[in-house]
């Protein structure tokens, strides 16, 4: 009897240890400090997470432009390298050229050697059968690295300098199909005339990149002794393309810049 009332008090004890209001409280306040410090740590790792990876960004585009960088300062070093060696080279170049077509495009405009940098790049593509990628490079150029959205819709937009309005993705594109015309007319690294017998333009050998290159940029095949230039410049700018007047201005204006 007297086992059975203590445990009886017992049970009644505890119960009232569990109702206790200040007790209710305390437990309240640990779970809340719990949760606080679990919120502090996930706060904490964001915030170290988030500054290592956009330095990784500004690591990935800042290798990009040095890539470009060094090869415009001295690009006929690439024949000096061994074959292996220059394919790991085109592939630097490549996936720079993926990565920030922005920079590169715009280095490759500003640059005394960009235009020459560019007539070697794309002749050892050509060279080394690679015209579908280079296909894919000069896509990301059109689109500048976006390419969700229509070429024209990049082209077409605006900036101010010097309270002028200027078209610089349009004139970086127009630059960088200039160089390819003017390696596909057989023109020389560092500019001048096409030469006879030297272009690639209608080449049975390069046949099928042109046709490649016709079908990626949405254009018709070139008509029969025409060129390279006439071809590129006039599928990019012509009504069909989209493009607003001032951006094929532009566009042209890069253009000629890199055929020259």
């Amino acid at each position: 009897m007297s086992v059975n009332r203590g445990v009886a008090l017992h049970g009644i004890g505890r119960n009232k240890m569990t109702g206790n209001p200040m007790i209710m409280r305390l437990r309240v306040r640990a779970k809340v400090g719990v949760i606080k410090r679990c919120i502090l740590v996930l706060v904490a790792q964001i915030c170290l997470a988030a500054p290592l990876s956009a330095q990784q960004t500004r690591s990935a585009v800042e290798q990009a432009d040095e890539v470009w960088a060094t090869f415009v300062h001295s690009p006929q070093a690439l024949a000096d390298l061994s074959s292996a060696q220059q394919l790991e080279h085109l592939d630097q170049l490549g996936e720079a050229l993926v990565e920030d077509p922005v920079s590169v495009g715009d280095l490759l405009e500003a640059e005394m050697g960009g235009r020459t940098a560019l007539r070697v790049y794309v002749l050892a593509m050509l060279e080394d059968g690679r015209g579908e990628e280079l296909a894919e490079h000069v896509l990301h150029v059109l689109h500048a690295g976006q390419r969700g959205r229509p070429i024209a819709d990049v082209l077409n937009t605006a900036d101010q300098q010097d309270g002028s309005t200027w078209f610089p993705l349009a004139e970086q594109a127009g630059f960088f199909l200039g160089g390819v015309a003017a390696v596909l007319d057989g023109k020389a690294e560092t500019g001048g005339n096409p030469s006879i017998g030297f272009g690639w333009f209608g080449a049975n050998e390069t046949t099928r990149d042109l046709t490649l290159l016709a079908e990626r940029l949405g254009m018709q095949p070139p008509a029969e002794n025409q060129t390279a230039a006439d071809w590129l410049l006039n599928g990019q700018t012509n009504l069909a393309s989209a493009l607003s007047r001032p951006a094929a201005q532009w566009f042209e204006k890069g253009f000629r810049e890199a055929y020259r």
